[in-house]
């Protein structure tokens, strides 16, 4: 089984073709929409194309003053997982992150959607999302301890010129802690302070100086809690202001979202929107005023983000169980028709999907049990969520949907380890009984990502093709061909007004050559850690009530 395409995107870059950008590990595929060729692989031919050639000075005074060396021999597996992509508004530009060396890479798309690597900026921290601003001059780059910075997208000399200018010399950390006992308010903290101030007796520095970025970029905000999402949005706010303003929109696991003003008044907090139970991990404008908020909650929250108001609360809850029971269904019947070799779909057995069910369930709730004795006698490392966080929901992803035929506006939702695309009207927002008009679209594997193609009702969705449905960390172990692409297509509305997918045969058709693509290899640890990261924002019962640190804060 070959390695799933864990990230999507689409680009028109000026011909009006479409291109599809797929990611599969390190490798990042540019295909033709029209007949499915692969325009453009990155890295070219081998593992050392990812990787930039340094100069070397020759240390003697003769000969050539300077020589080009290619990088020592790496593993594929080695090479850097992508983990975000964004094209630019002008679509002749894409932004990817890769995540093992924290790198900020930007490709120029020609109008034949080739592409080729402008500029790589490897960041201090690995970022966990990243926009493009309205004008398309800048990145804004949002990592995980925190932190949001602002990088032009193509720099020029000016830019250079005046980040130098401005450079000053790094100072070096004093011996000992900034904090102290008085500001300090947990246990655990406490104990970390009692520690440092041990090392510090001791003349040890407690952190290395800081290496100074060394290209163009401005700190716009911080957080004080592992940051998740950012947006970025221009608006008016209310009428009496002539020009629109531009806002940041950030998210934390602490269940916060803030909302800031845009550069250069990133500083200026407008205010919060509060209401989250557990950790946010996914925003969307639904529409310009009215944004959406999911993550470990079984509900989404819905804003009036100018206000910070709180305009609704959708639960999503019933829609996920209903699927997994519908699931259960599918699967009893096809044991069933197994066991007779007949072709013959047989009615579902009520007793025996209960009894599936109730086995499920019976399984998370002692799984559950086990994990927690064990948290509190070890502090787990992060890693990839286990099995026994199958009953939890955890929002993976947040889009909005516009159809251009039928001016009809929908908000896709994917669970994390679901095989499943939820989806409702965005105007069902508003109502209290939002939640009741939630349908999903059946997938053969969990959803990974999904891309619209421009000016037509039609996704691509990427899914897990290497564990069982429903599963993030059991393999499939059948020989099946699974595909990893799917093509849907929004025919119309059902007769409560729901919308109605079919698959898109002729892009599927399309998409055949990619499915069958043989990427990079795969190994079961990385995989999980790259696909299901999601879960592990969750707290667990010591970080709530002690404060202790969180999970996932490796660099």
């Amino acid at each position: 089984m070959h390695h799933p395409y864990q990230r999507l995107t689409v680009c028109v870059p000026g011909t009006g073709a479409q291109f599809l950008l797929a990611a599969s590990g390190h490798k990042l595929f540019s295909v033709n929409l029209a007949d499915g060729s692969v325009v453009t692989q990155w890295p070219k031919e081998g593992p050392n194309e990812a990787l930039e050639e340094k100069e070397v000075v020759a240390e003697e005074t003769e000969g050539p003053p300077s020589k080009k060396r290619r990088l020592s021999n790496e593993k594929h597996e080695d090479l850097p997982n992508i983990i975000h992509m964004v094209v630019t508004a002008s679509q002749n530009h894409l932004v990817v992150v890769t995540a093992e060396d924290k790198c900020l890479r930007v490709f120029e798309i020609s109008p034949e959607g080739k592409l080729e690597q402008l500029s790589q900026r490897n960041m201090p921290k690995k970022p966990c999302a990243i926009v493009i601003s309205p004008d398309d001059k800048s990145i804004y780059s949002a990592d995980k301890f925190g932190d949001v910075y602002s990088l032009p997208l193509v720099p020029t000399a000016e830019d250079h010129a005046e980040f130098q200018s401005r450079t000053k010399k790094v100072v070096e950390p004093k011996a000992g802690p900034a904090a102290h006992e008085t500001t300090v308010h947990t246990k655990a903290n406490l104990r970390s302070l009692e520690s440092q101030l041990k090392q510090a007796q001791k003349g040890k520095p407690l952190s290395k100086p800081k290496e100074p970025l060394d290209f163009p970029h401005d700190l716009l905000l911080g957080h004080v809690s592992l940051l998740t999402d950012l947006l970025v949005t221009t608006i008016k706010p209310d009428e009496s202001i002539e020009k629109p303003r531009t806002y940041l929109i950030t998210s934390d696991r602490d269940e916060h979202v803030r909302i800031s003003r845009g550069p250069p008044q990133a500083y200026v907090i407008e205010g919060f929107c509060l209401g989250h139970r557990e950790f946010i991990n996914k925003l969307c404008l639904a529409e310009p005023g009215l944004l959406v908020s999911g993550g470990g909650d079984d509900e989404l929250l819905i804003w009036d983000w100018l206000a910070q108001k709180l305009v609704n609360r959708v639960n999503i809850s019933k829609a996920v169980q209903k699927m997994k029971h519908n699931f259960i269904r599918e699967k009893v019947v096809e044991e069933d028709v197994e066991m007779d070799g007949s072709d013959i779909r047989h009615v579902p057995d009520e007793q025996k999907i209960k009894e599936e069910v109730e086995a499920v369930e019976n399984a998370t709730n002692t799984d559950e049990k086990l994990v927690e004795a064990e948290e509190r006698s070890v502090h787990p490392s992060a890693g990839p969520p286990t099995e026994s966080k199958i009953g939890k929901i955890a929002v993976s992803n947040i889009w909005r949907f516009v159809s251009p035929s039928m001016g009809k506006s929908h908000l896709l939702i994917a669970i994390e380890g679901l095989p499943a695309l939820f989806h409702f009207p965005i105007p069902s927002l508003r109502t209290e009984k939002g939640g009741e008009d939630i349908g999903y679209i059946p997938l053969p594997s969990n959803i990974l990502d999904i891309t619209q193609l421009r000016n037509t009702n039609t996704l691509i969705i990427s899914v897990d093709n290497i564990h069982e449905p429903s599963s993030t960390t059991i393999v499939d172990s059948s020989e099946e061909f699974k595909p990893r692409l799917l093509a849907f297509e929004l025919v119309g509305e059902d007769l409560d007004g729901g919308a109605v997918w079919k698959p898109q045969k002729d892009v599927d058709s399309v998409l055949l050559d990619l499915n069958e693509q043989n990427t990079v290899e795969w190994h079961e640890k990385a995989l999980q850690t790259l696909l299901y990261s999601v879960e592990n924002l969750r707290k667990r019962g010591a970080e709530e009530q002690d404060g202790a640190p969180e999970p996932g804060m490796a660099e």
